[in-house]
């Protein structure tokens, strides 16, 4: 850090591990689902004529799929207001080559995840 001289150091962590966020927030992961990722999620199969959450429930593996596209461009937010970094160059041109990427790889991960979840009854993939 140029400010204390001190290094920073970036320790992976869940949202769960931010006990503040938690105590503070207690309900912002399950909205953070409701409003961001399930509706994602709910698009993303629609788009690919996959059956609706209302047939069959979301997975936590199809949550992690679009929860590592939010990571992906929160990321940039943590490097600018946590460690100080400057933001890239052209930062939507950036989160439009991370979307395209995901919306790329998409249809055959989602189709994976479904797939593996109707082999393994029980399973909440």
């Amino acid at each position: 850090d140029p400010e204390t001289g001190l290094q920073r150091v970036y320790i992976p962590a869940r949202v769960s591990d931010n006990l503040a966020l938690m105590e503070n927030d207690p309900g912002y992961v399950a909205r953070l689902r409701e409003h961001l990722i399930a509706p994602i999620i709910a698009e993303c199969r629609a788009h690919l004529d996959l059956p609706p959450p209302e047939q069959l429930p979301l997975s936590p593996l199809e949550e992690q799929l679009v929860f590592s596209l939010h990571a992906t461009v929160i990321y940039g937010i943590i490097r600018k207001h946590v460690f100080h970094a400057a933001p890239p160059a052209d930062a939507d041109f950036l989160i439009e080559l991370y979307v395209d990427g995901f919306v790329r790889h998409a249809p055959d991960a989602f189709r994976r995840v479904l797939a593996r979840a109707a082999a393994a009854p029980g399973s909440t993939g």
